[in-house]
């Protein structure tokens, strides 16, 4: 079921710190945003790392966080800079299951050709890669947009020329995937999250918008509870929930790429049993997405 997997929190900062919040999982990826106050980054914490985050919207190397803590049985605490008084937060909450999402850390050897097991159980989808100790972008493997590019989590850029830098032209299996020069360096430490559809639970894909209201079929029964958005040219990686509003009308968007508070001047997406429908607002191009339902 998507509800042991994954989990929103939304809730309210009351200057506490640390602060101890329930959840419906024990979550081994942690992504805690900001919704009114623009100029706050997007932290990521994830299990393995323990108490050191990154933030999506940036190049920055991780920065250790002793209050922030995983490793609670249906809960997590939170510390700075995330529970001031008047501001609103969402968290978003992956738990590790097979063939729907991993965490691999593994240390950059410089070579040009290097295989990287993982546990996933599938061929991942989409994956997310990024140097721990160095200033670097986040490198994205999107099976629609193939193995011989990439593109920046931490910006709005279209993919990338194609080059076998990135994952050496080679699409992941369901024990490993293979990575470039670029996603390998030499005494860099790197952490990777992969992500796969599961029938029911999760879909990675794409599709072209073309200016009309579109049924994105997710293979779902309720409708998603997540939809994560890109344009494969320019353009924002735009996050949606139910928590905050999957509505007939303006839905709440974050951004990713961006430290901009919440933005809910558009109707986007909405309510589609099997997934989601396309409403407006973006480009008439081909876009790539990740679902939860």
């Amino acid at each position: 079921s998507a509800t042991d997997v994954f989990d929103i929190n939304t809730y309210s900062g009351n200057g506490s710190d640390p602060r101890v919040l329930t959840s419906n999982i024990t979550p081994d990826l942690l992504i805690s945003a900001t919704r009114n106050n623009a100029g706050n980054t997007n932290f990521v914490f994830d299990r393995l790392r323990g108490d050191y985050h990154l933030i999506t919207s940036g190049t920055n190397a991780e920065d250790q966080r002793t209050d922030w803590q995983l490793d609670y049985n249906d809960a997590y605490q939170i510390g700075f800079p995330r529970n001031d008084t008047g501001e609103n937060y969402v968290d978003w909450m992956w738990k590790r299951a097979p063939s729907y999402f991993d965490v691999v850390a593994y240390t950059g050897d410089g070579s040009s050709s290097r295989n990287v097991n993982h546990n996933l159980g599938v061929a991942p989808e989409m994956m997310w890669v990024k140097s721990r100790n160095n200033t670097a972008s986040w490198i994205v493997y999107h099976k629609d947009i193939g193995n011989t590019k990439a593109i920046y989590l931490n910006s709005t850029s279209a993919a990338s020329t194609a080059s076998s830098g990135w994952w050496n032209n080679t699409t992941p299996t369901d024990t490993v995937f293979t990575l470039g020069a670029n996603t390998t360096q030499s005494s860099n430490d790197y952490i990777a999250y992969l992500f796969a559809t599961v029938a029911g639970v999760s879909k990675v894909g794409s599709f072209t918008y073309a200016g009309s209201p579109l049924n994105v079929d997710c293979g779902f029964s309720s409708g998603a509870r997540f939809v994560l958005i890109k344009h494969v040219g320019s353009g924002a990686w735009l996050t949606f929930d139910s928590t905050r509003g999957i509505v007939a009308g303006n839905d709440p968007f974050l951004e990713l790429n961006s430290t901009n508070a919440e933005d809910s001047g558009y109707d986007v997406i909405d309510p589609y049993s099997a997934g989601f429908t396309v409403a407006g607002g973006l480009d008439q191009a081909q876009h790539i997405f990740y679902a939860i339902a």
